[in-house]
């Protein structure tokens, strides 16, 4: 039997942007209403493009056309790491997320929808929620309206320059791994953006 791998395209954070990141969410921890929730650690620091679900190697290895194709027709971009935000939205969010913006918006969200599209003749049938560039950076561990209301409060920042910049080069088609020190994403192929 073939076994099965939680599977997505995404970008993992490179090295050198985790001391910005764990800078900024230390403001983010500080602050009164950081209740009760589990950080994600910086092996989960993820910019998701696609969740394609839980996936045989088999289709795993059929994905790779498809996504190399994508990748070939779009450039290299650059995103800005702007704002603590809240998911599903910031008057009671269930995540706290790292908010990206910045000229690359736009690719971003064009190469996150291409995939999408590329991908689904392939995988199970998913959810069509809008793409949002973010990342998630932890998430309350206990559900309540008053929690859920604090951490909405607390995600509120005054206006701020970002906290910095991230240059996309490649997507990467990637596997959820476990291990004793926490969940982190393993790379089964890279693609370059190729797109002049």
């Amino acid at each position: 039997m073939d076994s099965i791998n939680r599977t997505f395209i995404g970008v993992r954070v490179p090295a050198e942007l985790l001391p910005v990141i764990d800078q900024a969410l230390l403001l983010l921890k500080r602050k009164p209403g950081i209740l009760d929730m589990r950080w994600n650690q910086p092996s989960e620091f993820l910019l998701n493009f696609v969740t394609l679900g839980e996936l045989s190697i088999a289709t795993i290895s059929r994905l790779t056309d498809v996504i190399q194709q994508v990748a070939s027709e779009e450039s290299a971009f650059e995103l800005t790491l702007d704002k603590f935000s809240g998911v599903p939205n910031m008057i009671q969010p269930r995540f706290a997320v790292l908010q990206l913006g910045g000229p690359g918006t736009e690719a971003c969200t064009r190469i996150a929808n291409k995939l999408d599209l590329a991908t689904k003749a392939i995988t199970p049938p998913r959810e069509g929620r809008p793409f949002q560039p973010h990342m998630i950076m932890g998430r309350l561990k206990t559900e309540s309206e008053q929690m859920r209301v604090s951490l909405g409060r607390a995600l509120k920042f005054p206006e701020h320059e970002p906290f910095a910049t991230w240059q996309i080069t490649e997507v990467e088609l990637l596997i959820s791994t476990a291990s004793t020190s926490g969940v982190g994403y393993k790379a089964v192929e890279t693609f370059e953006l190729r797109g002049s």
